[in-house]
């Protein structure tokens, strides 16, 4: 059954199938394909013509292949015969064999060929051999040294040769050995057996290498893709056992460069096998397998590697080599039992350990062999295995006699008798571990490359031209069909728009309708250079030619009408703006009137419209200029107006002043020119913004110098002599315009102008500001800047001067030559114009219509004249703005060493302390009285800088002052005065005299801090005190901090008039005691008192009195001798007493009433002070509370 369908694989057969699928689709699919509308096979006859062409090319390609697989094999088979018929070079041994044996073996190889050519695959009755027959097996080349048994293992393998039975096996066998190669037919291999002086090339050197390497070149010529399938290596046991170590070197270096030649020669990685002959000769071998049966001696004996080890093949022999061994060990108790002749027990039970004794010979072979270097890669090795073809030669008893006494037998025991030659474990070694693996081998690269080409290149291009003519119309037809999808849709979405479009749509509103049939024509894009979407089904043109005529029908009506609606809306949202009404009724009017219709004038008065609503929709705006500029390149179409809203303009725009809309044209003209306005922080830089702020105030670009002299100039020239041509707008007016007409709306439009010019220059010089200084260091880049080569200030002077000086002659010298060479066609060409022009100026002047100087744009010079001279250069002395900048350095230099690194506020203090006392003799005061003669707003900003500068010194110096206060002053009174009586009332704690004295003594804490900080910045001429002020500054203390001071000076005045200690002296006298009190005794201060309703006398108290008598006693004793009274004490006992007894004023400015009063019992003396203050008129201490900041 497999055989029945193999041809199902052949290349023929697949090439049959896809002609057969090509024929199928040109029969049923070519009648459907149209190139330009074109259906090429419609026609049945070009159809089966186009099938018989197709089935003729592939008979044709399948004889030229069956041709040249024919003439490769012949080649092959006859350079093979001649190879083998070509005589050796040279005599002897090694020439031809005696009776013309050179013939007989190109003869006998002649129907060697021949044989296998007739021979049948596989066995028995299988197919016939193709043309390609030596293709068909795998080739395998068996190298090794002379001797080594390479054709002994071939010929006892046990495989089936086709030419057996028609030449016996000894008819292909060289006679004594191998003389040139022996080609072994089997069926299922090819194996070359190669002479052993190719492998040695001991003899003849170079007969031997040249022949070998004519030999590969013959198999890669040949067998390019695979010249082999494998290499064979036969090695003689006997050899590895026997040879010394330079014999095994040869043997290892001759086998390494035969293969690194195939490698090298062939360009392939091949599979090798190494096959270890001869075994039989080691002791007990025959012994030991004798019992072995047919089948058991055809297995294989030996090792396989894996095909990706990761171990060095020495390492790998070494681990199954002692597997081998120990399995010939375990089977040695089953040997002997079934042995009975003593001396073959003797035999088996020696040949595990003499073959063990070979282990380390074998090892160093095989790594030697296959070991990896630096001068080629590692080979593969797939094997080592243990054979023997025949068993008719005498033991190794050379070698064996050496391991006689170690194994422990003696020298009798080493002779072997003669044997019936058989082969041991050779043809399960080809027959299934080498012949299977025939695929292993690498290709030739190269050729495999060019064969792959050659071969599947008529496979491929068939597909390919299938596949890519399936893909192109498949692809066409998706494209065009998504394509045409796109723009039904787009169809949808502008029957849609144009459902809900209004009659007084205005252009913006007109963009998604427009867009939508834009889109429609870019659904094939014009140029597009896509030829996919061509090969017949292209629709594009027709679909862009219908996208084109409803754009133009759209941009003719539906735009046009939305452009009338526009301006329909302007004049009537622009009735109270007079300048921009005569414009748009202009534009509105040319809509309807070809001969007025200026194409310049309506894309730049829309343009301006649409600027001014859309500036943050950059993307609508450039659409709706699109589109404009397309309409204008349209034939013109007139189109009906509304009267009634041209005729109501009119009536507005007749009452308009006529140098108004002059001025307006003007206006429309500078914003068409420029694109932004004036500004100092654009304009002048970034530099500016370190100085200034409200840099931001835009001045119309018409107000500048070249707005002036570019636009203006020409501009009122041009449009007043226009009046009379723009009369049309307006209507009819009465008569024509005179000069005297014309020359008062130049004189109206030039004050009106001149006017705005003024204005805006002053709001923008009057908006700029100093910039806040909010540290000394930035103050000081602010200077920086100021004295900097780019000064933003002399910028700023410079701007207003440049722009504001209208009357100066500004003649470029360079032009003077070019203009004196014209001046003839100059003056020629101008000479109309500047006469009527000067004549109508002469006239205005004459008649003096506006009020105006006879050069009108000096009014702006003499505006800002006095901002002029601060940049005038004069011979005799420098500007004003070097005098500044003089002082300004001045005043850098003093505020730079303020700001010294480490002591910018004792420097701050130092030096507003100076200015307090001396307030002109610094640079700051000096600056203040120059800075009175600039103009403004120079000298409003000269002011705000000293100001601000002042203000940083201040609050420098204050900060000073303060860490002097939390240090010195705060400290002291926080822990000895506060919350201690009598400074706090309510206070059972209290203050200590000494801490009293310490604080408030003359040169005392609080006194030395006042006099050193605050005193120059505290006016003590008026009462209450207040700060000073300088700059329209002050230090900055709060009112209360300045109260306390003033409160500390009058405790100071009042308890410290003798010196450091505090001290009051006081007298009493008794003026009222109750009549039912006998006796009143008053103890104050030591001075005891007794008063019996007699004459008063005066006694005098001093405090503080001694610790011991400070105490203050008072006592009521009634006419029975009851007594009543009360007490105080402590140093202050004398204030705590006052305090429960409030003093009253009396008649007399110093003394006051002492009211005692106990159990309804009363006492009133008199308390006169002794001293100018009385220090019980009110409470001073109890008044002063330092304040916790200042």
């Amino acid at each position: 059954m497999k055989s029945r369908f193999s041809f199902l694989k052949e290349k023929w057969f697949i090439g049959l199938m896809g002609v057969i699928a090509l024929s199928i689709l040109v029969w049923f699919v070519g009648p459907l394909i149209a190139i330009a509308d074109v259906k090429i096979l419609e026609s049945d006859v070009i159809r089966l013509l186009i099938i018989m062409v197709m089935l003729l090319l592939w008979g044709l390609n399948n004889l030229r292949i069956s041709r040249a697989a024919k003439k490769s094999n012949d080649n092959l088979e006859k350079e093979l015969q001649e190879s083998q018929s070509v005589p050796s070079i040279g005599g002897g041994q090694n020439g031809n064999q005696p009776g013309g044996e050179a013939e007989i073996i190109a003869s006998r190889f002649t129907e060697a060929l021949s044989v296998l050519r007739k021979s049948r695959s596989g066995k028995g009755e299988g197919k016939p051999r193709g043309k390609n027959y030596l293709y068909e097996l795998p080739w395998y080349i068996l190298i090794g040294p002379p001797g080594s048994g390479k054709t002994t293992a071939l010929v006892n393998s046990g495989l089936e040769f086709p030419l057996e039975n028609t030449f016996g096996k000894e008819s292909l066998k060289g006679i004594g050995g191998t003389r040139h190669c022996d080609w072994w037919f089997t069926d299922q291999a090819v194996i070359i057996d190669t002479a052993g002086r190719y492998t040695t090339q001991d003899s003849h050197a170079q007969i031997d290498a040249s022949a070998w390497k004519n030999f590969i070149e013959l198999l890669k010529k040949h067998r390019k893709r695979r010249p082999i399938n494998g290499v064979i290596v036969a090695i003689s046991l006997q050899e590895i056992v026997s040879q010394t170590e330079a014999e095994l070197a040869a043997n290892v270096r001759a086998v390494r460069t035969r293969l690194q030649e195939l490698t090298d020669q062939l360009g392939i990685n091949f599979p090798v096998y190494l096959n270890f002959t001869k075994c039989d000769l080691i002791e007990g071998f025959s012994s030991y397998f004798d019992s072995l049966g047919k089948e058991e001696r055809a297995q294989v004996w030996g090792m396989t590697f894996p095909d990706e080890g990761n171990e060095a093949y020495e390492q790998q022999f070494n681990l199954e080599f002692d597997q081998l061994i120990l399995r010939l060990h375990e089977n040695l108790n089953n040997k002997l039992h079934f042995e009975r002749d003593i001396q073959r027990r003797a035999d088996i039970l020696a040949f595990p350990r003499s073959l063990e004794s070979c282990k380390q010979a074998l090892q160093k072979f095989v790594g030697n062999t296959f070991s990896e270097s630096r001068f080629h890669d590692q080979y593969l090795l797939r094997g080592v295995y243990f054979t023997s073809g025949t068993q008719n030669t005498n033991a190794l008893g050379r070698v064996m006699s050496q391991f006689a006494n170690s194994i422990g037998v003696g020298q009798e025991a080493l002779l072997t008798k003669q044997q019936q030659g058989r082969s041991y474990f050779i043809r399960n070694l080809m027959q299934q571990v080498i012949f299977p693996e025939s695929q292993m081998v690498g290709t030739n690269r190269n050729h495999e490359r060019k064969m792959r080409w050659l071969q599947n290149g008529g496979i491929v291009f068939a597909i390919v031209s299938i596949i890519t003519g399936a893909l192109l119309w498949s692809t066409s037809f998706g494209k065009n069909d998504l394509r045409l999808r796109d723009a039904e849709e787009l169809v949808e979405v502008y029957e849609q728009e144009l459902e809900i479009l209004p009659v007084d749509v205005l252009p913006e509103g007109l963009l998604p309708t427009l867009a939508a049939v834009e889109q429609l024509g870019e659904v094939y894009p014009e140029g597009e250079k896509d030829w996919l979407l061509g090969l017949g089904l292209f629709q594009g043109d027709e679909l862009n030619d219908q996208a084109d005529v409803n754009y133009d029908a759209h941009i003719q009506y539906q735009f046009s009408q939305s452009l009338k609606t526009q301006l329909e809306l302007q004049l009537d949202q622009e009735r109270n703006n007079p300048d921009f009404l005569f414009q748009a009724l202009k534009g509105y009017l040319m809509l309807s009137n070809e001969l007025r219709f200026d194409r310049g004038f309506i894309e730049t008065w829309l343009t301006i419209d649409w600027n001014n609503r859309y500036h943050t929709q950059p993307e609508t705006r450039d659409e709706l200029k699109r589109h404009l500029s397309y309409w204008l390149d349209q034939a013109y179409q007139a189109q009906e107006l509304d009267e009634k809203l041209v005729e109501s303009s009119r009536k507005i725009l007749r009452r308009i002043p006529l140098h108004e809309q002059v001025y307006a044209s003007i206006k429309l003209e500078a914003k068409e020119k420029y694109i932004d306005n004036y500004r100092f922080d654009t304009d002048l830089g970034g530099s500016i913004e370190q100085v200034f702020q409200r840099a931001d105030y835009e001045i119309p670009r018409l107000y500048t110098f070249d707005g002036y002299d570019s636009v203006y100039k020409p501009a009122r020239e041009e449009f007043i002599e226009s009046l009379s041509e723009d009369n049309w707008v307006v209507g009819t007016r009465s008569g024509e315009l005179t000069d005297l007409d014309l020359a008062t709306v130049q004189a109206k439009l030039e004050k009106q102008y001149l006017e705005d010019y003024i204005h805006h220059w002053s709001a923008a010089i009057n908006q700029l500001r100093l910039v806040p200084l909010g540290s000394m260091d930035n103050n000081l880049e602010v200077m920086n800047a100021l004295l900097s080569g780019q000064s933003p200030l002399r910028e700023v002077l410079d701007a207003i001067s440049t722009n504001t000086q209208l009357s100066a002659n500004m003649i470029n010298p360079d032009e003077i030559k070019e203009q004196a060479q014209n001046a003839t066609i100059v003056a020629r060409m101008a000479a109309p114009r500047l006469a009527k022009f000067t004549r109508l100026a002469n006239m205005a002047a004459r008649k003096k219509l506006a009020n105006l100087p006879d050069n009108p744009a000096s009014l702006v010079d003499k505006q800002f004249r006095p901002l002029h001279k601060m940049v005038e250069v004069t011979r005799s002395r420098p500007t004003q703005l070097d005098q500044l900048t003089e002082s300004l350095v001045g005043l850098q230099i003093y505020l730079e060493g303020i700001a010294a690194s480490g002591s910018m506020p004792e420097n701050a203090f130092e030096a507003a302390t100076i200015r307090m006392k001396q307030t002109t003799n610094d640079p700051l005061g000096r600056m203040a009285i120059e800075s009175r003669k600039l103009p403004q707003p120079v000298k409003r900003w000269v002011t705000s800088l000293l100001d601000q500068s002042w203000q940083l010194v201040l609050v420098q110096a204050k900060q000073l002052i303060v860490n002097e206060y939390r240090l010195s002053v705060k400290p002291f009174y926080d822990a000895s005065l506060k919350s201690r009586y009598p400074l706090s009332k309510r206070a059972d704690a209290e203050v200590t005299l000494d801490d009293f004295g310490e604080f408030f003594k003359t040169g005392g804490i609080e006194q030395s801090f006042f006099d050193e900080y605050l005193a120059a910045f505290i006016d003590r001429k008026h009462r209450p005190w207040r700060l000073k002020r300088v700059g329209n500054r002050t230090i900055g203390l709060s009112k209360r901090s300045l109260a306390q001071f003033e409160q500390a000076a009058e405790i100071r005045r009042i308890f410290f008039t003798s010196g450091d200690e505090p001290s009051v002296q006081f007298s009493l006298r008794p003026l009222y005691l109750d009549a039912n009190v006998s006796r009143f005794e008053l103890d104050m201060l030591g001075e005891r008192m007794q008063y019996r309703h007699g004459p008063s006398q005066k006694t005098k108290v001093s405090w503080p009195a001694d610790q011991l008598v400070s105490d203050i006693h008072f006592e009521f004793e009634d006419y029975y001798g009851a007594r009543t009274g009360a007490k105080s004490d402590g140093v202050w006992s004398l204030f705590r007493f006052i305090d429960k007894h409030p003093l009253k004023r009396s008649a007399y400015s110093d003394s006051y009433k002492l009211t005692m009063t106990k159990d309804g019992k009363k006492a009133v003396y008199e308390v006169s002070a002794m001293s100018a203050v009385n220090p019980f008129a009110k409470d001073y201490l109890g008044a002063y509370q330092l304040p916790s900041k200042l």
